[in-house]
This record gives C-alpha cells, sequence and structure tokens, in this order.
C-alpha cells in the first residue's frame, strides 16, 4: 500500500507534467524555456516549481486550476502577491489546453464515446 507521502509526490509530480504540457515548457513568469527536472537542481534558480495564481496565504488552493509553472527565481520574485495581468492570461491560456487534454483523456478513456459522438 502506498503511503500518503507518496500518493501526495505522484500527484504533484503529475499536476507538474500536465502544466509542463500545457505552458510548452515555457515560465510563465519570464517565458524562457523550463529545463527538465532532471537538467537543473531542486534550488537552482531555473528549476520549475509550481506558482500559485491566488497565493495559499491568500485562501487560494494547491490545485492544477490555480497553478502555473515558473522558474524558482520567477516564482521566488512574486512571492504572495497579487496576480499579475501575465499571470491572469497565462492562467487562462493554460486553462483551455488542460480541458482540451482532459477531453483526449476521456475519448481515451472511452473509446466508445468517440465513436458515439461522430455517429450522431
Amino acid at each position: 500500500m502506498a503511503s500518503a507521502g507518496n500518493r501526495k509526490r505522484r500527484r504533484h509530480t503529475n499536476q507538474r507534467r500536465k502544466l509542463r504540457w500545457a505552458q510548452r515548457s515555457i515560465c510563465a513568469g519570464c517565458g524562457e524555456h523550463l529545463p527538465g527536472a532532471s537538467k537543473v537542481g531542486r534550488r537552482h534558480p531555473d528549476n520549475a516549481t509550481f506558482d500559485h495564481v491566488l497565493p495559499r496565504s491568500r485562501g487560494g488552493t494547491h490545485a492544477l486550476t490555480n497553478g502555473l509553472l515558473k522558474h524558482y527565481r520567477c516564482n521566488q520574485a512574486r512571492g504572495d502577491a497579487p496576480p499579475t495581468g501575465c499571470d491572469l492570461i497565462w492562467h487562462d491560456y493554460v486553462g483551455v489546453r488542460l480541458e482540451h487534454l482532459a477531453e483526449k483523456e476521456r475519448l481515451v478513456a472511452s473509446p466508445g464515446a468517440a465513436n458515439a459522438k461522430n455517429s450522431g
């Protein structure tokens, strides 16, 4: 049986993977490329970190819908400030891409749904 810590780590890894795909490996803070996790250390300034659009200190959650990937340095520079206009634009963009991903995952999970949709 998996421990609660392992389940949480897997969930966070899955969130980061989905965000990396949705953002096309681009930092939502500076617009530069986000290197892979194996390329840089955890506290390296270029490491990809989960940035809460609405900071947790202001009532935000650690849900995928409240996150963007940013370099560690970009995330630290923002701190717990309210989201900027760029953060909100990125958030909307990523939200649309994640909706498309969820739709693809639903179609793969239930191939009969795709056939029903095409025949109607």
